[in-house]
């Protein structure tokens, strides 16, 4: 019934509700909440979330770049997030639980070279190196090192350390997310990975 913005979303969430009705104004609040739980949730179960931010260019009216500035980090956008990995891990583990065969977004852990090359560069950080680098050991350091001037540099390391995300019958897991079943479900605009799980449903 109300098609808002992220930044009119994230204004609801920040108490400036004025001229948005009260069920609205209920949904959204309720929606942070929620979010904020399953973010907190999948954080204590290890998922992964690298602090890098995007940018976005700004144009002239002869549409040449003038100028980059960081792209809208509004929290709105984390519970739509929040909500579509729900809803792509949902969907997986009810194919998972009707064995039923599907193309998973998988996302294998690092290999040993790269954790040895990440563990070094952590080194060099002068940072203390864990015995073992696996998902809880990586959020120590990401959060040991959150708004310090390290910050950038690692979170590229660690990004850099990771395998690529791919698309694969194979039963992986998903790495970065802290995930054991998951699936594209979410965003059949763009992906025909997506069309494939809704065909199954």
């Amino acid at each position: 019934t109300k098609r808002l913005t992220y930044t009119q979303a994230q204004d609801i969430c920040d108490g400036k509700s004025d001229g948005y009705a009260s069920d609205v104004v209920e949904l959204v609040r309720n929606m942070e909440k929620l979010a904020r739980k399953i973010q907190a949730r999948r954080e204590v179960d290890g998922m992964l979330r690298l602090d890098l931010h995007d940018v976005e260019l700004v144009l002239d009216d002869q549409d040449r770049v003038i100028d980059v500035e960081p792209e809208d980090d509004a929290y709105t956008h984390t519970i739509i997030e929040m909500f579509m990995v729900e809803a792509n891990e949902a969907v997986a583990s009810l194919m998972d639980r009707f064995n039923v065969p599907f193309m998973r977004r998988i996302h294998p852990d690092p290999d040993a070279i790269t954790s040895k090359n990440l563990g070094r560069f952590v080194k060099i950080c002068g940072l203390k190196v864990p015995r073992h680098l696996d998902r809880n050991a990586i959020q120590d350091l990401l959060a040991a090192v959150k708004v310090t001037p390290l910050s950038h540099a690692l979170n590229m390391h660690v990004l850099r350390s990771m395998q690529k995300a791919e698309y694969s019958p194979l039963h992986i897991g998903h790495f970065a997310l802290a995930s054991t079943h998951y699936c594209h479900f979410t965003s059949p605009i763009r992906r025909y990975a997506d069309l494939l799980i809704h065909r199954l449903i």
